[in-house]
């Protein structure tokens, strides 16, 4: 069995050594992606959460299937609107980064990586203090011990 933190570690150092997503027209630094559902409490968007949504067991062929969501927020425009070319932008440097290309981690070896959906833009919910919207890139990551 594999530890889900190797799997969110695994997506994590992907993301966050690629130099175009932490550029100024992606993510404008290198402390903006998170493990699980929680930001910073001082975060300043644009930030990605990295979740596995589910991660089965396969027993009879000793594999986990995991899914995975990365989920990128930004602030609203200042009418309220998403700020689609941000969102958009974002979505799809990490879909190119992730759909087909194996991460690293050790003790454990990758056989599929497939980016499966991507969801949004969706408004977050109404008692965050600040406006924002979020887009996921959905995922599916097959892994083994080794």
């Amino acid at each position: 069995m594999i530890n889900t933190d190797d799997i969110l570690s695994a997506l994590y150092v992907k993301l966050q050594a690629d130099t175009t997503l932490q550029g100024a027209t992606y993510l404008n630094g290198t402390t903006k992606i998170y493990k699980g559902t929680k930001r910073g409490e001082n975060c300043v968007n644009p930030t990605l959460t990295i979740v596995i949504i589910t991660n089965p067991l396969e027993p009879y062929v000793k594999e986990q299937r995991a899914y995975y969501s990365i989920n990128a927020f930004v602030d609203a425009n200042s009418d309220g609107t998403a700020n689609t070319p941000t969102l958009g932008r974002i979505a799809y440097r990490v879909a190119t980064l992730l759909d087909d290309v194996l991460p690293s981690r050790t003790g454990v070896r990758f056989k599929e990586n497939a980016v499966t959906d991507i969801l949004g833009p969706m408004e977050t919910e109404a008692e965050t203090p600040k406006g924002e919207f979020w887009m996921a890139v959905r995922g599916r990551l097959i892994a083994f011990s080794t």
